[in-house]
């Protein structure tokens, strides 16, 4: 089972330093550091990828999903996103889509299906709260069509959430 890591050193213990430092986050989210609490909206063009083991980003990185992708294994790196935020959390076993429930619940989650876990534990996903699931084991062609759905299922339920 692949678990999710709460956190991660910014420098591992004994490693030189080289001068850098982790960046200046704002507060609660605020690009402009006031403090207000409002954290950004969300940005569909540039999805986060939660992928421990790194092959559900290599596999959406070599297609063109029509979205940027940025990979992270630190699950607090999430924690400047607004709940409306699509994010995608790479699955190799049945654990891991059980283990991405918090995420599920946060944010709007695809679950990419990845070491032929196939279709069956798509309804799995979706009763865990996941917006969708994508089986990587799909031709190129058939994943782009599922990320476009579900971008622009998304996109819909955000309107009528706006508008109510």
């Amino acid at each position: 089972m692949t678990t999710l890591p709460v956190a991660e050193p910014y420098q591992r213990p004994g490693a030189p330093n080289y001068g850098w430092r982790k960046p200046d986050i704002p507060a609660m989210g605020n690009d402009d550091g006031s403090g207000t609490g409002v954290a950004p909206a969300a940005d569909d063009t540039s999805l986060p990828l939660v992928d421990v083991e790194g092959h559900g980003f290599e596999l959406l990185r070599s297609m063109d999903v029509g979205r940027g992708l940025w990979r992270t294994s630190v699950i607090t790196d999430l924690d400047r996103l607004d709940r409306r935020q699509i994010i995608v959390v790479a699955a190799y076993t049945p654990q891991d889509i059980t283990a991405a429930r918090p995420l599920m619940q946060r944010f709007m989650t695809i679950v990419l299906a990845m070491g032929g876990l196939g279709p069956q534990y798509g309804s799995r996903a979706l009763t865990l709260g996941a917006v969708g699931y994508v089986d990587g084991s799909n031709d190129r062609d058939h994943i782009r069509g599922l990320f476009d759905d579900v971008v622009a299922r998304v996109q819909r339920k955000r309107l009528r959430e706006a508008a109510a």
